[in-house]
């Protein structure tokens, strides 16, 4: 060219893999107390990042097992988290145009809640004169053989003796450890002697 030879050396383009940071949360669990252990496992991509279009988040892969999720266990009513143990390497693309980086948004968390027990007053009757029967309550909604003793409450009546129907009021702490408490009333019939 001109006053020129010229010799070609090739050079090369390298394309390198592209940066992907997937955002990933634990799962938000409410179970009722059943007086067993109950588990939330596991975590949900809620961004893949700036994939490019024809890329799925779905070609996001985990490497550790499937049984090996952030979990949580929990019994009794209580917030439990689930902490959010996983790590960038944890994670690959399909194929080799993207290395994938991780941010934890959210911790998960199982959250027990209370059941519902209810107390009912027993109906209970005498005769005008006669000796005051005992108070006595059932309590229904107990799980997994939890024993009544779990629940404290008081029974008392309206006053009166006279021949008629009196109310048994139970009452109690609307929240006890594990239940949420529903009181519900008798009542007392004095007969005629």
């Amino acid at each position: 060219q001109g006053n020129y030879t010229v010799t070609y050396v090739p050079g090369k383009l390298t394309i390198t893999a592209a940066q992907v940071t997937i955002k990933v949360e634990g799962v938000q669990e409410e179970k009722v107390y059943n007086g067993l252990d109950q588990k939330a496992e596991g975590y949900t991509v809620v961004d893949e990042g700036n994939l490019f279009s024809g890329y799925s988040r779905d070609n996001i892969k985990y490497k550790g097992s499937n049984d090996v999720q952030p979990e949580a266990i929990g019994k009794d009513v209580t917030t439990t988290p689930i902490l959010m143990n996983l790590k960038a390497e944890d994670f690959s693309y399909a194929d080799d145009n993207y290395t994938v980086s991780f941010e934890v948004v959210e911790d998960g968390s199982l959250t027990i809640t209370p059941a519902v027990v209810t107390v009912t007053a027993d109906n209970k009757e005498k005769v005008y004169g006669g000796e005051e029967p005992e108070l006595t309550a059932t309590v229904t909604g107990l799980k997994n053989n939890d024993p009544e003793s779990v629940i404290a409450y008081n029974l008392s009546r309206a006053t009166g003796e006279e021949v008629g129907e009196y109310v048994i009021t139970p009452s109690g702490e609307a929240t006890q450890g594990n239940y949420t408490v529903t009181y519900v009333p008798g009542k007392l019939t004095i007969t005629a002697a």
